[in-house]
């Protein structure tokens, strides 16, 4: 799905890295045009946010992840799918 429209089904394991990236995009990507700023040097072992089973009644159900030192995470999807209600969970605006 992208921009809410269905754009298909792949099996994972025949469908290559660039081709996803493509695919998400909506345009044609080559191997060139991939660059990562990522430093991959920096060890990632060191859980900075971790959360088991939170549940905020009719809100979150059952919330489980962790959050290493130095990662970056994004929350996407649909207007009303939860995103903003995860994200005040996890900062206690909620």
């Amino acid at each position: 799905m992208r921009d809410g429209t269905y754009i298909g089904e792949y099996e994972i394991a025949n469908l290559k890295k660039i081709e996803l990236l493509s695919k998400m995009m909506g345009k044609e990507i080559k191997e060139g045009q991939i660059e990562s700023n990522v430093d991959k040097s920096i060890p990632r072992s060191n859980i900075f946010i971790e959360t088991e089973h939170v549940t905020v009644p009719g809100k979150v159900k059952d919330l489980n992840m962790d959050i290493k030192e130095g990662e970056v995470v994004g929350f996407a999807g649909l207007l009303g799918s939860g995103r903003s209600k995860i994200a005040e969970t996890l900062f206690g605006t909620m």
